[in-house]
């Protein structure tokens, strides 16, 4: 992924304060981004009904969690959508702030600031379990 506007970090811990997230708002490019912090660890970014992992992360890489498509070279502008959808299909405009609530040690929400929006948009938060076992 191409960081052009980095803002707000927040760092996402396993239950024995290991890291193994770093979450950002890439503010220019309408997205919140991740950082694998882990270098063998592929981790689970969604999972579906039927627990089958359907999106990975892999070890050491940055991926885009909500704004746009994890794909190289596609602009992403400005927008509004996605209100009760998975972070995918969530669009900003100008996104800021980040913050991931936990239950039962494990992530729960991700809440962003949707700055050009006037919103504070709130969808599940990745996983973050190693799917390379």
């Amino acid at each position: 992924a191409r960081i052009t506007t980095p803002r707000s970090l927040f760092v996402q811990s396993r239950a024995d304060a290991t890291p193994v997230a770093l979450y950002f708002a890439d503010e220019d490019s309408h997205v919140v981004r991740m950082l694998n912090l882990t270098a063998a660890d592929d981790l689970a970014l969604a999972i579906d009904a039927d627990g089958r992992v359907t999106t990975t992360i892999p070890a050491a890489s940055v991926f885009t969690v909500a704004g746009g498509p994890n794909t190289a070279g596609f602009p992403n502008g400005p927008g509004f959508a996605g209100d009760g959808e998975e972070a995918e299909r969530v669009r900003f405009s100008f996104p800021f702030g980040v913050a991931v609530t936990t239950s039962g040690g494990q992530p729960a929400h991700f809440f962003t600031s949707d700055r050009r929006n006037d919103r504070l948009r709130r969808f599940a938060a990745p996983p973050l379990v190693k799917t390379n076992q």
